[in-house]
């Protein structure tokens, strides 16, 4: 049975770039002062059109952050089968750009 421990570590690393596709690398979130001056200078869409960006499941937080190429919402939900997933929504044009 030594190969068993082989399979699942390379089961995991076939799976885990998967799901790390199209993520960003986080740099800092905006405090709650920042993020409303991003908005409000237009550099933000408003977080509902990201929520709603984000598709399905229930949304537990929303944060705006910081990236190397610019803003992002960064959103936490819980979908129907328990599992958490944090979904990444470009800031300026309010599209989905990635999930983890």
């Amino acid at each position: 049975m030594p190969f068993l421990p082989i399979l699942a570590v390379t089961a995991l690393s076939v799976v885990k770039p998967a799901a790390e596709s199209g993520a960003p690398k986080i740099e800092a979130c905006l405090s709650t002062h920042e993020m409303r001056e991003a908005i409000e200078e237009h550099h933000a869409v408003q977080p509902l059109v990201a929520l709603k960006a984000a598709g399905a499941g229930e949304k537990v937080g929303a944060k705006l952050c910081k990236t190397e190429t610019g803003l992002v919402y960064l959103i936490t939900a819980i979908g129907r089968d328990g599992h958490v997933s944090r979904i990444f929504v470009d800031a300026a044009s309010g599209l989905r750009v990635g999930a983890r």
